[in-house]
Parts: C-alpha cells; structure tokens; sequence
C-alpha cells in the first residue's frame, strides 16, 4: 500500500522502505520452509522477492460461532479504516430503495466520514464496539456479510461468515476473499463499485431461501478447514524435514 500512502513520496520514505525491505530479506531467505496466510501473501512475496510459498490458511481461534434466522440486515464488523472500503457498500445501502439494514460494528479512524457520509439514513446503524456474545449474534441473524477491502490478505471475516452459515458478498479486487467466495455458491462477487454491492444486496433480500442455500454452501466450507493442531503439526513437520525451497537471488533486489 506504499504508492496508496504515500502518492509523493521523498527520498527518505523511499529509503526507509528499502532499509526494512532488506531487514526481511534475510530471515525469509535462511527459513528452511516458507507459509503464506493466503495467495494474495505468497504472490506478493514472490513478485516482491522472488520467493515461494506454501498457502496454510490459518483457522479460527475459537468457533464459537452460530447458525440463526436469515434476517433482514447486513452486517460488518471490525476495524474502520479506509483500505476496508465501507464506503462502497454505504453507498450501496444509499442508493437503493429497498428497506434492508446494514448494522456496523467496530471502530477506527475511518468512523466520522462515514458516518459523515451515512448521513440520516435509518437503515444504516454504528454500532461501535461491541462483545463477542454480540457479534455472534449479529453473524448468526444476519442476511449476508459484505467484505470489500482491498488485496486483503486474508480476512477473519469472511470465514466467521461462513462459520455463521451467512453468504458473502466481497468484489473482485478484495484478495483472499474473492478466492475463498465462490460466486453463486458460497456468495457473491462483485465490481468494486456501489451499484454492483447494491444489485448484489437485493437479489439477496428478493431470494432469502437462495441467501440460506449460499450460507449452508459457506458453513460447508468452514467446517472443512483444518484446526490449529493439523495446522500446528503442518509447521512443526516442515522445521523437522523440510523440502528444499526455490532457488533465490544472492542479493535482495529491493525494488525501489
């Protein structure tokens, strides 16, 4: 996200982004095996340096989580920030006519322009922090899940959806989740644009069997996952006997 952060960047920001590139370079490169939390990780790590590795999704700490009513509002929670782009799926809510809610909970420095963008509408509720108790009802009773950030890496949310038999409704360019959703199964995969979310939102409030079927197709592929132990003995055995790994340049080739 440098060129995002930074559009003007200084030789310094440039230098401080070389200086931590060749700080990770080492330690990645002596590993005797290599895991990426999702494709989205280990494209980046190889067209940043060169280097594979294997996918390990990591599991849900706990799954506590629970199957409920398919209810009327969408629901999102975690961190406010602008990379998560809650401003598409406001704009989706704003732009339709249909009486479904969106409930959001959570905090972060994104809060007031969305709300600031939100404006009056009733059907748009912050919620702030909430507990866990809370956010597993709000999972269980919801209709869908939207989750539309950018080159996600992997993204809790969208396996506590599936976890909660709720389908989700992610875009394109959104990483991980738009490899874990599978369009017209699991969930809906859409243009990064508002009137893309909004189609997507009322074909799910027109057809709430259809919403339920795409929840039971997300529970399917939650319970399939693996848990911590099998991910646990994954890495254990990869220290114990690991597999050679590819070939990589004898100098970082940080790309500047």
């Amino acid at each position: 996200m440098f060129d995002a952060v930074f559009p003007d960047p200084n030789p310094e920001l440039y230098q401080q982004r070389a200086k931590i590139h060749a700080l990770e370079f080492g330690p990645l490169a002596r590993a005797k095996a290599r895991f990426a939390n999702g494709k989205e990780s280990a494209d980046r790590l190889y067209r940043w340096r060169g280097m594979t590795a294997k996918v390990l999704h990591p599991p849900l700490l706990a799954n506590h989580f629970k199957q409920g009513d398919t209810g009327d509002y969408f629901f999102l929670p975690g961190r406010l920030h602008q990379w998560k782009r809650l401003d598409l799926i406001i704009n989706a809510v704003l732009g339709s006519a249909y009486p479904f809610k969106l409930k959001i909970a959570g905090t972060g420095d994104d809060l007031e322009r969305l709300q600031s963008l939100a404006g009056d509408d009733p059907r748009i509720e912050f919620l702030g922090r909430v507990d866990d108790e809370q956010v597993i009802d709000l999972y269980a009773n919801a209709l869908a899940v939207p989750f539309t950030p950018l080159r996600e890496d992997f993204g809790y949310i969208t396996i506590e959806a599936f976890a909660s038999a709720k389908p989700v409704v992610t875009c394109l360019d959104a990483g991980e989740p738009a490899r874990l959703v599978k369009h017209g199964v699991n969930g809906l995969i859409c243009a990064p644009e508002p009137q893309a979310i909004q189609t997507a939102f009322e074909r799910l409030y027109d057809d709430r069997d259809w919403a339920t079927q795409l929840g039971q197709a997300g529970l399917a592929v939650a319970q399939q996952m693996p848990d911590w132990a099998s991910v646990a003995h994954t890495l254990v055995q990869a220290g114990l006997y690991p597999e050679p790994v590819a070939h990589q340049p004898k100098t970082p080739g940080l790309r500047i």
